[in-house]
């Protein structure tokens, strides 16, 4: 007989870090365990995106339960500092994080918006540490 597999949806998981769970200087560390996609609805207009599951290096409360797992990547700021990220000489990370990439996410704050009916954006500092 062959090899069996089985997968359990709990173990898969991993609440979104919304824009409330962030404050200015909070930040989680984790290993990307996976990439996906979502789609968002905003102002009537489907946004689709990758996110991220991170298997965490310290457990984060979320909603009144600790978790070791979370998915990031929904939120404009986490986007932006993605698609700008360099290494050291100034090289651009190309194809995007990827998995066991090693990433830290800190909130450096939020800026105001402009328009009103929009929300303000999250700014982040993005760190990527390629094993």
């Amino acid at each position: 007989m062959g090899k069996r597999f089985t997968g359990k949806t709990t173990d898969a998981d991993a609440p979104f870090l919304g824009a409330e769970f962030w404050t200015d200087g909070k930040s989680v560390t984790g290993i990307v365990s996976k990439i996906f996609d979502t789609e968002v609805e905003r102002k009537g207009v489907l946004v689709r995106a990758k996110a991220l599951q991170l298997l965490l290096h310290e457990p984060v409360d979320v909603d009144g339960e600790e978790w070791d797992r979370v998915s990031v990547g929904n939120l404009a700021g986490i986007k932006m500092a993605i698609d700008v990220a360099k290494d050291e000489n100034g090289k651009s990370l190309g194809g995007g994080i990827i998995l066991k990439d090693i990433v830290t996410l800190t909130c450096e704050g939020r800026k105001k918006a402009k328009k009103a009916d929009y929300s303000d954006r999250l700014n982040f500092i993005l760190e990527i540490e390629r094993p």
